[in-house]
């Protein structure tokens, strides 16, 4: 590729070509490591550098890539495309890393997704932070997830949350939920066509828009998990879906006339737990029927 192409597509401001060299000079000496999540559900890790070797002579630059990225660059429809120019906005390289890995995970189709539970550990490697950098958690939450939140948020059409794994009170894991946020095309557009169907979303987010609220509290309560419950009334235990499951079955077991608003009490139940000791006897009685 010719240099001033190659500096014109990069957006590098300057021609001076020695800027270039230094960034040639960092790709060669990047590290490469795929499956990091195991992903692909595959036995296999592997590490190597960005870019094999680089020249640049007569105003063309020559790269090459080492023969195992070679394999997995061919087949780029299995990769998440990456706009240049977007990734230029960010500020801070934790949110491009964020940015990058939400939409690694991101359903296209239905413009939602979420990570698995990415340990601490593990989310340092993907972030590029050494273990010495940010030792405390409360200064590696606000450095390293909420601020980046925030910017992924602010400037692109993504809507990120965070929901904490925890073990003992302390933090162990992190999994992010997001969005993409689209705009109506014209002002007649039904409020639908920014979704996909019902049977396409997530479980809660239908379960709930099936109990009459809007669609985009179902969503921000999906985003949120447990996040959305106030924290003094938080449950030790017990998967997210299945908390939902409990309130949606304690607003339909409700007596005619004693509620005012169905949507009201149901965020209230969500929000503050509301207690339901028939819930667990039905659930028992399914799985009892459905092992028969």
């Amino acid at each position: 590729m010719k240099v001033a192409e190659l500096m014109a597509k990069l957006e590098f401001s300057s021609k001076n070509d020695e800027y270039l060299k230094g960034a040639l000079r960092a790709l060669v000496g990047c590290k490469v490591e795929w499956n990091v999540l195991d992903k692909d559900n595959k036995w296999e890790w592997g590490v190597t550098t960005l870019l094999a070797e680089a020249r640049i002579k007569d105003g063309v630059c020559t790269y090459a890539y080492g023969p195992m990225l070679r394999e997995r660059l061919h087949n780029p429809n299995i990769y998440a495309r990456i706009s240049l120019s977007m990734q230029n906005k960010f500020d801070s390289k934790h949110a491009l890393a964020l940015w990058e890995l939400c939409l690694d995970f991101l359903d296209k189709i239905h413009n939602y997704g979420e990570t698995p539970f990415v340990p601490l550990e593990r989310l340092r490697e993907l972030m590029g932070i050494p273990e010495t950098m940010y030792p405390q958690f409360k200064e590696f939450n606000r450095r390293v997830i909420k601020e980046p939140i925030e910017e992924v948020n602010a400037k692109t059409d993504f809507q990120i949350t965070v929901e904490y794994q925890r073990i003992n009170r302390q933090v162990t894991a992190v999994r992010f939920k997001f969005r993409r946020i689209l705009q109506l095309p014209t002002p007649r557009t039904k409020q639908a066509a920014l979704f996909a169907d019902l049977e396409d979303m997530p479980a809660v987010v239908q379960a709930l828009q099936e109990a009459g609220l809007a669609t985009q509290d179902a969503w921000k309560i999906w985003q949120d998990g447990f996040e959305s419950v106030e924290s003094g009334k938080r449950p030790s235990g017990g998967d997210f879906e299945t908390y939902i499951q409990e309130k949606i079955h304690l607003l339909q077991h409700q007596p005619e006339g004693k509620i005012k608003s169905k949507t009201g009490f149901l965020l209230d139940a969500i929000r503050k737990n509301y207690a339901h000791a028939e819930f667990e006897q039905v659930r028992r009685a399914q799985t009892s029927r459905k092992h028969a």
